[in-house]
């Protein structure tokens, strides 16, 4: 059968269509184009899965060990904030202090201690440290530390603050008053940082000198056990040591090695979440049968019974700053709940401690003065 005829249609030029290469061109970029509203693979998630810490400190800090190859890979999850204050893997040279000797530091080897017991967060590392500098230049009104927590507050907004990282001391350890002042300088400094960063309980780890000098250096020795003493007494709260014995070091015997400050990392790891869990869901403990004081800082009897107690706990500078027991102190307790007990020390004192609102966080100051009456006297 034939087919009947039909009038040719006359050939239409399409101008409606892309020509080959410009229509390849266009879906080779979407397919790289981010659908919207996801996170591009390249930047880490901005949630409170994104966990921040941020390293502040000296050389040590910075990192001056050779880098090698596991300091160059990447892992994915975990994250550097730049110089210019962008989110980049984090890769040896953490810090930017010293470009021409930066190299591999402690930070990575920590975040990726944190990162792989944990395959739902992502570890985000603030670099601020400076080589060679003292303490001192790391106080509230100096450049180091304006640059510390402005560089903070950004990270902050993508990502919640879990921790400060501090290695400090080669510069404070030349002399006798040095190393005698530096605990109450670095008190100073941890509470002004949780101050400005509106996190009064952030946990702040501190890490040990390097042992390699042995005697030679006898000031650096008692720098190490005057920290180790510190954090074991918790003079201030939610603090912690790491320590150096075994820590691997460069022939110059101040700076650890590659080797050393990976291992570093891993200890800071293990001293943070142990700093971040110590007071979390555990039932009040039972005040010691007796305690006494004498020479020791008021804070620090404080927190020897808000440890007993699992108060979690912020000291206000006043508690810091406070004198010693000057006369000798004793109390003893039968089967008292911790937490009555810290009251019971704490109004000796002239303290006490105050909730915080939204928060099981306890805040301990100066007591309210008593209301005065304005009744005349007779």
């Amino acid at each position: 059968m034939v087919a009947p005829w039909a009038p040719a249609r006359p050939a239409v030029r399409r101008t409606d269509r892309l020509p080959r290469w410009l229509a390849t061109l266009s879906l080779s970029l979407w397919a790289i184009l981010p659908i919207s509203g996801a996170v591009p693979a390249d930047q880490p998630p901005a949630s409170k899965n994104f966990h921040l810490f941020l390293l502040i400190g000296q050389s040590n800090m910075a990192g001056r060990g050779a880098i090698e190859e596991i300091d160059r890979t990447p892992h994915p999850r975990v994250w550097k904030l730049t110089q210019s204050g962008e989110w980049t893997a984090a890769v040896a040279p953490l810090h930017f202090d010293k470009p021409k000797i930066a190299g591999t530091g402690l930070g990575g080897a920590f975040g990726r201690a944190l990162a792989e017991e944990d395959p739902d967060i992502h570890i985000g590392l603030i670099p601020c440290a400076f080589g060679g500098t003292k303490i001192g230049q790391w106080k509230k009104g100096g450049r180091l530390y304006a640059d510390a927590v402005a560089r903070t507050r950004i990270a902050m907004k993508r990502g919640v603050l879990k921790g400060i990282l501090w290695h400090q001391g080669e510069g404070d350890s030349g002399s006798e008053q040095a190393v005698e002042d530096y605990i109450h300088k670095l008190n100073r400094l941890v509470h002004d940082l949780r101050t400005d960063l509106e996190a009064p309980a952030l946990p702040f780890i501190a890490g040990q000198l390097s042992r390699a000098w042995g005697d030679e250096k006898p000031l650096r020795r008692k720098f190490n056990i005057l920290l180790l003493r510190h954090a074991r007494h918790q003079t201030i709260p939610q603090f912690g040591t790491v320590l150096s014995q075994d820590i691997s070091a460069k022939a110059d015997k101040t700076h650890f090695d590659s080797a050393g400050l990976r291992e570093l990392g891993k200890r800071y790891a293990k001293a943070w979440k142990h700093t971040d869990g110590n007071f979390s869901k555990r039932d009040p403990g039972v005040a010691p049968r007796a305690i006494r004081f004498q020479g020791q800082p008021v804070s620090q009897a404080v927190s020897v019974l808000a440890a007993r107690a699992h108060v979690p706990y912020a000291v206000d500078l006043d508690v810091l700053e406070s004198p010693v027991w000057s006369q000798p102190y004793h109390a003893e307790f039968n089967n008292i709940a911790a937490s009555r007990a810290l009251r019971a020390l704490l109004s000796q004192v002239g303290l006490a401690a105050r909730p915080t609102p939204g928060s099981n966080l306890q805040r301990i100051g100066k007591a309210a003065a008593p209301p005065t009456s304005d009744k005349a006297k007779p």
